[in-house]
């Protein structure tokens, strides 16, 4: 139902509280006995009476009506505002985990068929170091839910955690061929050991946050 209708029905019922008002008043004057001789010069007092009685209650009514839908509509507002910041929130969360996932796909998977060429085609830090900073600006005292800002703050150390990872291995695979003893598979498969610790603990946190807020869509 709109508000412009809710608002004609409270007039209609307004003007009609006011109406059996004065009728109860007329019955009344002219049914008493004792009033029956002079109802033409009571009716105006008692009508005025129970008029000014009707208009004081019908505008204390529809006063605390105005003020209560005043009052849901601010609720609404701060809700609606609310689900607007938690799904920005989950969408740079989100982000955060396509990234790690296209890290995963390069250095996790289908590691005997690993192409430095594509390492260097699609993959650069500055790509994980976005991530980070659009974490860091997240407001986390709205947030609202401890659980939640405990994971927002640890997707944010996990992926600084696979920065340092894939630098160490960079440095490690430097050192290695420099002394010529560079075991190329076992450093792939240490590497992506390290790298899916922490992979798998954004993503896990990821989804911590989606559990805490079930009324938003994080796919949004």
């Amino acid at each position: 139902m709109g508000k412009a209708m809710m608002r004609a029905m409270e007039f209609a019922f307004y003007v009609a509280f006011v109406a059996i008002g004065f009728c109860a008043c007329y019955t009344f004057a002219t049914w008493l006995p004792p009033l029956k001789d002079s109802v033409s010069s009571t009716i105006a007092s008692w009508a005025q009476a129970i008029g000014g009685v009707a208009a004081i209650a019908g505008a204390y009514w529809i006063g605390e009506r105005q003020a209560a839908a005043v009052r849901r509509s601010s609720i609404e507002l701060k809700s609606m505002e609310r689900v607007e910041k938690m799904t920005s929130i989950l969408a740079i969360c989100r982000a955060a985990v396509m990234r790690i996932e296209l890290v995963e796909n390069i250095f996790c998977v289908d590691l005997q068929n690993f192409s430095d060429v594509r390492e260097f085609a699609e993959y650069d830090d500055s790509l994980i170091h976005a991530m980070i900073s659009a974490i860091e600006a997240i407001p986390i005292h709205e947030v609202g839910k401890a659980e939640a800002v405990i994971c927002i703050l640890d997707i944010r150390d996990q992926l600084r955690f696979t920065i340092k990872s894939l630098e160490q291995s960079r440095q490690d695979k430097k050192d290695a061929i420099e002394e010529n003893h560079f075991d190329l598979s076992q450093h792939r498969n240490s590497r992506a050991k390290n790298l899916l610790n922490h992979i798998n603990r954004i993503k896990r946190n990821y989804k911590m946050i989606c559990e805490c807020f079930p009324e938003i869509d994080p796919t949004i």
